[in-house]
């Protein structure tokens, strides 16, 4: 996080910083949180409306210090960029929905500028969710994403098989 804020430009770096901090947290793909728009993020009541693979769409609770780090980006971003062009959540200088490539490409430069040795293939922001979710249930309790081990296996591991 700390190579995020060496981005110069104030809304990508608070983009970055807001993307990395969601999937962390929730466990969601990067095209789920690049597709979410304003109304599909409900801090209020600390849950996100997200359209998945398929285009099925679920609801995804957040904890409450992620509601509290998209709810200081969403001021921050309506500050810097007060007529955007586009519904999305997460939006670039000009207002315009974020590129997946544009997050990964800036992903792979922060994971160098941060000293992180990642093979190529390696140096995305999916790498987060899996890193997380090797820790194991203790480091994931306080997310509020994963009650119990067996649940986060499930959630993180679809069966192949229909089980």
């Amino acid at each position: 996080m700390h190579a995020a804020g060496t981005i110069t430009a104030p809304l990508p770096a608070a983009s970055i910083q807001a993307i990395i901090s969601l999937i962390a947290a929730s466990g969601l793909r990067l095209g789920e949180a690049l597709g979410l728009d304003r109304d599909h993020v409900a801090l209020q009541a600390a849950m996100l409306t997200v359209n998945g693979k398929n285009g099925q769409q679920r609801l995804v609770p957040l904890h409450s210090t992620t509601v509290t780090m998209l709810t200081g980006y969403a001021a921050r971003r309506d500050r810097l960029c007060p007529a955007a062009a586009s519904p999305a959540f997460f939006i670039t200088r000009a207002g315009h929905r974020l590129q997946q490539r544009w997050v990964q490409q800036t992903f792979a430069r922060l994971l160098i500028l941060a000293g992180i040795a990642a093979p190529p293939a390696r140096r995305r922001p999916a790498v987060i969710t899996q890193r997380v979710a090797s820790l194991g249930n203790q480091s994931l309790r306080g997310m509020g994403r994963y009650p119990d081990k067996s649940r986060m296996v499930n959630a993180t591991r679809p069966s192949r098989c229909g089980r």
